[in-house]
């Protein structure tokens, strides 16, 4: 609302400065005002109608003029020939066509014919002839003063809002980077704040999905990692039977078993511990990776598959 009213106020005022200005220069004479050939030739009509014979002198300024016979005969003047019909017919019939305008005197055995305009005129001859004339000087210059107008205020309300709106692109940085905790200030602008009050309700509605979220995964860590325990404890005392049992007399096929079971162990014992270890730190990342030789890696399997086999096959 404050942008129309503005845009209003200024082409409001551009109106009213334009035709100040335009009063201006017909108050100092620069101008003449649209209807000055009108009262000129009011002024010198009875002079031309009751002189012995019409001269260029008594002929008012910015009018042209012709005089004709009573048979149309053109006697003198200094009207363009183009115009030379028009004239006589408004002498003749009192019609006229164009954009002038044409006053009919009368005289004994003649017809003094002014043409004239109803337009703003520059008191110079010189910019009368070579400059285009006032009237449209001030159409040019109230379609650049309306052109600013518009872009000068849309500009400066385009600043305007853009840094009242950079609460909420703030407040969106904030969610952006994970920081839920920040205190959001007002734009003065109802709608920007209605967004902003819709960015908190958001914020906060996130703050307590991840808080549950968190709570749920650190009971979930704490279970597991509980768990991981428990299961050392039994494993710990398979482990520990096994090398009591690997210290005695025992036939090739059992120290195999024996073998299986211990390597069996040794390989739950690893992956529990790293289970510990990530439920304790919360980062995967944390795994180390180690480059094993390909011969190495399918021996491991096949021993393991070995002890699988002979597993099953007791079963």
């Amino acid at each position: 609302m404050r942008y129309v009213l503005v845009m209003l106020g200024s082409l409001v005022g551009l109106v009213i400065v334009a035709y100040l200005l335009l009063y201006l220069l017909i108050s100092v004479g620069c101008i003449y005002p649209a209807n000055y050939a009108e009262q000129k030739i009011n002024e010198a009509y009875d002079t031309i109608l009751h002189a012995d014979k019409v001269t260029a002198e008594m002929i008012p300024a910015l009018c042209n003029y012709v005089i004709f016979s009573e048979k149309g005969e053109e006697i003198g003047g200094n009207l363009p020939e183009q115009y030379e019909q028009i004239a006589w017919n408004v002498a003749k019939y009192g019609t006229a066509s164009g954009k002038y305008f044409y006053k009919v005197i009368s005289r004994e055995n003649e017809y003094v014919v002014l043409q004239y305009r109803l337009t703003p005129q520059y008191h110079s001859a010189f910019l009368r002839e070579h400059f285009i004339g006032p009237q449209n000087v001030m159409s040019i210059m109230a379609v650049i003063g309306a052109i600013a107008i518009i872009i000068i205020p849309s500009i400066c309300f385009g600043k305007r809002i853009k840094k009242q709106m950079q609460p909420v692109l703030d407040a969106i940085d904030q969610i952006k980077n994970q920081n839920l905790e920040y205190e959001t200030s007002g734009s003065g602008i109802k709608e920007f704040d209605d967004c902003l009050s819709a960015i908190d309700d958001m914020r906060d509605a996130l703050r307590e999905s991840l808080e549950k979220q968190w709570k749920t995964e650190q009971e979930k860590n704490q279970q597991m990692s509980a768990l991981a325990h428990d299961i050392k404890t039994p494993l710990t005392i398979v482990r520990g039977n096994a090398e009591l049992l690997s210290e005695t007399e025992l036939t090739t096929e059992q120290k195999n078993n024996i073998t299986y079971v211990l390597n069996g162990t040794t390989q739950i014992q690893s992956y529990v511990q790293q289970l510990i270890d990530v439920t304790k730190s919360w980062n995967c990342s944390d795994v180390t990776y180690t480059t094993v030789m390909l011969e190495d890696f399918f021996t491991d399997i096949k021993e393991q598959a070995l002890g699988w086999q002979k597993s099953i096959t007791r079963k």
